[in-house]
C-alpha cells in the first residue's frame, strides 16, 4: 500500500464508511449509477479500514447521515418488490423489499441505441447522495 500523506483520513475513520468485519466496509458515499442490465443489484465497493482517498470526511466531523432507500426521494419501490427472472444471488425475501435507485442519469455512451437500467437497492441500504423524504 502506498503511503497515506494524510495522517488520520482512513475509510475506517470516515463519515462515508460502513463497518462490515474486522477490517473491511463498504464506501456508501455514492448512489449506484445505472447498469447495462434490467434489475441489476447495487454493490458498494468494499474497501479496507487503512485506506483512504479525497473524499474523506471525519466521522465525528459534522453528523451527517445517509439517506435509506425506503425513505429516500430517488427510490423508486412498488408494492411486493420486485420479481426478476435471475435473483442474483438473493433470496426471494430480500427482493419483496427490492426497488430500483434513480439518483443518477444514464451517462451518454459510444454506442448508437445504448442500453442503461437502474440498479436495485434494498429498502434499507442507503448512501450519501440521497435525500430524505420530507415529511
Amino acid at each position: 500500500m502506498q503511503e497515506n500523506r494524510h495522517p488520520g483520513r482512513f475509510c475506517g475513520n470516515c463519515a462515508f464508511w460502513l463497518h462490515h468485519a474486522d477490517h473491511l466496509g463498504s464506501c456508501r458515499l455514492h448512489a449506484p449509477q445505472p447498469g447495462e442490465e434490467r434489475d441489476e443489484v447495487a454493490h458498494w465497493a468494499h474497501t479496507l479500514r487503512e485506506e483512504y482517498c479525497g473524499d474523506w470526511t471525519g466521522a465525528d466531523a459534522t453528523p451527517l447521515r445517509a439517506a435509506v432507500c425506503k425513505k429516500c426521494v430517488y427510490w423508486s419501490f412498488l408494492e411486493g418488490g420486485l420479481t426478476p427472472v435471475d435473483r442474483r444471488d438473493e433470496l426471494t425475501s430480500w427482493w419483496s423489499a427490492a426497488g430500483h435507485c434513480l439518483r443518477f442519469a444514464p451517462q451518454p455512451a459510444a454506442l448508437s441505441g445504448h442500453k442503461a437500467c437502474w440498479r436495485v437497492t434494498h429498502a434499507e441500504d442507503g448512501c450519501f447522495d440521497g435525500e430524505m423524504i420530507s415529511s
